[in-house]
C-alpha cells in the first residue's frame, strides 16, 4: 500500500509541475514613451568627462509571443534601433539592441521602468527611464 501511495504522490507532482512552470506574461505590445536620464563618457575625446543628459524616447513593441518580444527603441529625431527581448519573470524584462542591453520591470499595465548599459572601446553609457503606455 505504501508503494501505491508513493507512486500516486510522485505522479501528482509530475502532473502539477507543468502547470506551475507556465507563467503568465503581460501583453506589452504598443507604444511607450518616456524621458531617458543618461550619463555617458566619449572615450575618443581628450580628457573625457561625463556628460549628463535627458532625452525623449519611445519604445514600439510590435510583436510578442509568450515571454518573447520584439520592436524598436528610438530617441531623438533620427536614432532608432531594433530590440529583441524576453521576460525573465512575469514582471521583469531583459532586451538586447545592437549597442547594449536593458533590464527592467513592468510596474503596472501602463508603466515600465528600464535601465540600459552600453560599454565599447569608444564610449560608455548608463541610463534609467520610466515609460508610459500611449493609448
Amino acid at each position: 500500500m505504501r508503494g501505491y501511495v508513493y507512486a500516486l504522490v510522485v505522479a501528482s507532482g509530475v502532473i502539477a509541475v507543468p502547470a506551475i512552470a507556465q507563467d503568465s506574461y503581460p501583453d506589452i505590445r504598443g507604444t511607450w514613451k518616456g524621458d531617458v536620464q543618461a550619463v555617458s563618457v566619449d572615450e575618443g575625446q581628450p580628457d573625457a568627462r561625463p556628460t549628463f543628459g535627458t532625452y525623449a524616447a519611445a519604445i514600439e513593441i510590435a510583436e510578442q509571443q509568450d515571454r518573447r518580444f520584439a520592436g524598436d527603441f528610438s530617441f531623438g529625431k533620427s536614432d532608432s534601433r531594433a530590440i529583441v527581448g524576453v521576460f525573465t519573470e512575469p514582471d521583469r524584462i531583459l532586451w538586447s539592441e545592437p549597442g547594449g542591453f536593458a533590464h527592467g520591470k513592468v510596474i503596472d499595465d501602463n508603466v515600465i521602468e528600464v535601465c540600459y548599459v552600453r560599454s565599447t572601446e569608444f564610449d560608455q553609457v548608463a541610463s534609467c527611464e520610466r515609460y508610459q503606455r500611449q493609448k
